[in-house]
């Protein structure tokens, strides 16, 4: 869903290129937009240290403009402008990083909105700031405009996130009057109550997984939970907090665990081997959010052992899938792990050479999410091929959960 936000951006963007004039440059954050004032009871700089907590794919936003030729990236723009206002006043602040925990005073909490109307471009900064006990003492949003420029389609971004970023860090000052005294750093991001912090209205994305065990672990792909603040799984009605267990970026596959355990897991084929054209299935959850979700079956064929050109440990099927579908099983007829789904060729790119790729999708083998799961000593099981095994399709649904990532 963000992604497809990304992309209307990015054409409503090309065609508001046209009613772009002059060259307005960039604001400089060091001085305050007019009609701002720091009150004179407020001790500036405040040595007060602050954490501020941008959601990780609203600093990463970009997207090219075709028609133009131009790569816009609101996200590093953002994150630059709301570090650099608030680092004349806080010299003790850091951007929030869970795999780098800090002590803090004060946290502020962004959650950030782009929009457009005709040559211009907006920024909506709904904004709350923590204590150390994750008390709310500030809670607001403010909205700033900024016209395009042709000759620098970044800056826009950046100067409305200057200016938006002023109006909050004043208001904290003026309203809070922040000292160490006040607000001493006792506390450290790590243990904070990270489902305080995420947007919990709408997931930024979601995924599939599939339990491997009777102990409440599930396996999906480790792209799927990257940059997540909060995971969430649906299994039929009952949803529940999820928490990352072992992760392997290389293999791309990740464990999960949950306080809730189910009889409905997958086992793997007892041997590694796969057949050449051999039937599969997947199921899976695309392009749907948490609460209106259903399972979606699909059907094909190992159509290589292999993937693209230069990669190790995939194998190409031919089921379809769709965003949403990753980290989902691969089974077999008798629904045996046959490998995770991973990943699917680019149809966007090819297009534009003339070429339509067709169901051109990819796994992650079986044996190498074995060696995986054996070397962190995760429980899974082996499944002895029998005509008398149950259908593929009922052990693949009823094994199969759908993930939602939260930032």
């Amino acid at each position: 869903m963000y992604k497809s936000k990304l992309i209307l951006l990015a054409v409503v963007a090309s065609l508001l290129m046209l009613g772009l004039s002059g060259c307005a440059g960039r604001v400089d954050p060091n001085r305050l937009s007019r009609g701002l004032k720091v009150s004179k009871e407020v001790k500036v700089p405040t040595d007060v240290e602050l954490s501020i907590y941008i959601p990780k794919n609203m600093q990463e936003a970009e997207f090219f403009m075709k028609y133009s030729g131009y790569r816009v990236e609101p996200g590093r723009a953002l994150k630059e402008a709301v570090m650099s206002v608030s680092d004349n006043f806080f010299p003790a602040v850091s951007l929030f990083d869970t795999t780098k925990p800090k002590q803090f005073g004060l946290l502020l909490d962004i959650q950030p909105e782009w929009d457009f109307e005709y040559g211009k471009v907006i920024l909506t900064l709904d904004y709350r700031v923590l204590d150390t006990n994750q008390n709310v003492l500030l809670e607001a949003s403010v909205t700033e405009k900024s016209s395009r420029d042709y000759n620098d389609p970044t800056g826009a971004f950046y100067n409305a996130a200057v200016r938006s970023s002023q109006k909050v860090i004043v208001k904290i000052l003026n309203a809070l009057k922040p000292s160490a005294e006040k607000f001493a750093a006792t506390n450290s991001t790590s243990s904070l109550n990270f489902s305080q912090l995420a947007n919990m209205d709408k997931p930024v994305s979601t995924g599939t997984a599939f339990w491997i065990n009777g102990k409440g672990n599930l396996v999906t792909a480790a792209h799927v939970i990257n940059n997540c603040l909060v995971l969430k799984a649906k299994d039929g009605d009952k949803i529940f907090d999820v928490n990352i267990d072992k992760t392997s970026q290389l293999l791309d596959v990740a464990v999960l665990k949950t306080e809730k355990t189910s009889r409905n897991y997958l086992k793997f084929r007892l041997h590694s081997d796969f057949v050449l054209g051999e039937k599969v299935l997947t199921v899976s959850y695309p392009l749907n959010g948490l609460l209106d979700a259903s399972p979606n079956l699909t059907f094909g064929n190992v159509s290589s052992k292999k993937a693209l050109s230069g990669s190790l440990g995939l194998f190409q099927f031919s089921a379809p899938i769709q965003p949403g579908s990753s980290g989902g099983a691969v089974v077999s007829e008798q629904g045996e792990i046959l490998g995770i789904v991973s990943s699917t060729l680019r149809a966007n790119s090819l297009a534009e050479k003339g070429i339509i790729p067709q169901n051109i999708n990819f796994a992650l083998e079986n044996k190498f999410i074995r060696k995986f799961l054996t070397k962190n000593q995760v429980a899974y099981h082996t499944l002895k091929r029998s005509r008398k095994n149950a259908v593929g399709t009922e052990l693949a649904s009823k094994a199969t959960v759908q993930l939602s990532c939260y930032q």
